[in-house]
């Protein structure tokens, strides 16, 4: 499967982690989360992430930047998941609540177009 597209659900700090390294090696990034200041910060975080790695390796952090920023859409509607071709979770670990979001991510993304991934927390 050629991946492309990627959405990953929930904007915290192993969210946007994951979205920034999608992002940064050439992908169309979907980020989602519920709350719209979550997504303010994950694109804050990431933006100050890429332009310091930017400076570390040699680079112009302003070009860094504008190729996170034209990569990455972040949004409050998990139905913006439609035609990912990868589905990551990264969402508060709650049974109920993963469920429910995998039941969405059915209808939303069909198995035929789409792989959903979670992630967990090491204790």
């Amino acid at each position: 499967m050629d991946i492309r597209n990627v959405g990953v659900i929930g904007a915290g700090t192993m969210g946007n982690g994951i979205a920034q390294v999608f992002a940064m090696n050439g992908r169309s990034v979907v980020l989602v989360d519920v709350n719209q200041v979550f997504l303010e910060r994950a694109m804050t975080n990431m933006t100050k992430s890429v332009r310091k790695m930017a400076e570390k390796g040699g680079k112009d952090p302003a070009v860094a930047e504008t190729e996170l920023k034209t990569r990455v859409r972040t949004t409050t509607d998990v139905e913006s998941l439609a035609g990912v071709d990868l589905a990551i979770e990264a969402i508060v670990e709650n049974a109920d609540v993963k469920i429910d979001l995998f039941k969405k991510l059915d209808r939303i993304c069909p198995r035929r177009r789409s792989s959903p991934a979670t992630r967990r927390r090491s204790r």
